[in-house]
């Protein structure tokens, strides 16, 4: 989706790291980058992994699922696009160094994150605040 929308910034900063820096000493890892998403459900299917099988009732609306619908036709046509796809992100994702805010860390939890506040941090703070009203039993 980042390169679909231009987002080279976003690129540079997704892309897996073998070693943490100085700065931020955690790994970005992503082991199963390679493997097709039916193949991992099929996987976890067969192993008896529980995984969400249902899709978002949205999902047809957004831009996202008809890049999915046409990546898998296109791999269905000609096997093998979507892995020399995967490739050239990440051969263009070395050359770009992440700069800018992409080093921030987040004020809440002190992590690496592309804002100033992280996505999970964002999440907990919107489900504390809906959950405010709330009074735990005792």
């Amino acid at each position: 989706m980042n390169l679909l929308s231009g987002d080279v910034k976003r690129i540079a900063f997704s892309r897996p790291t073998p070693e943490g820096s100085e700065r931020f000493p955690i790994r970005r890892i992503k082991p199963l980058m390679e493997i097709p998403e039916a193949e991992i459900a099929l996987f976890a299917y067969l192993k008896g992994i529980p995984f969400q099988a249902t899709t978002c009732p949205y999902a047809h609306e957004s831009i996202r699922s008809r890049a999915r619908e046409i990546l898998n036709q296109l791999e269905a046509e000609h096997p093998g696009i979507k892995y020399n796809l995967l490739k050239s992100y990440l051969e263009v994702s070395k050359s770009l160094k992440p700069r800018g805010k992409e080093e921030n860390l987040c004020t809440i939890c002190n992590h690496p994150s592309s804002n100033q506040i992280c996505t999970a941090c964002t999440i907990l703070t919107h489900i504390n605040k809906q959950n405010s009203h709330i009074i735990p039993p005792n």
